[in-house]
């Protein structure tokens, strides 16, 4: 299960404050496949990427837990282990590290 609560991404410069995506919450089961579909500017693509740790994160937002998932009859497929295996990489930990900047804490030590 993959589960979002309030997020809310803000961009300012020195003319304006944009709220581009607005207390969004959202929970996707097991098995559940889901789009985000809008209108153009609506921020379908700020929460695309938030979710995914692409565009920079603040220090006050929490941990959360960002897992990668695969059908038990897909445990053994040797590309999803590479995957797994690229992910763990210490190299990758301390991306994360860095880039989340103390809201995300990798959790395979």
């Amino acid at each position: 299960m993959i589960e979002l609560k309030n997020i809310d991404v803000t961009f300012e410069d020195r003319k304006q404050t944009v709220k581009a995506v607005q207390d969004v919450s959202l929970t996707v089961e097991k098995g559940d496949i889901y789009g985000i579909v809008g209108y153009s500017g609506a921020g379908k693509s700020t929460l695309g990427r938030t979710i995914n740790l692409l565009d920079p994160v603040n220090e006050q937002s929490d941990p959360y837990v960002n897992i990668i998932v695969a059908r038990e009859e897909d445990a053994d497929n040797q590309a999803y282990q590479k995957v797994v295996e690229a992910y763990q990489a210490e190299d990758t930990k301390e991306v994360i590290e860095e880039t989340s900047k103390g809201s995300s804490v990798p959790a395979w030590d």
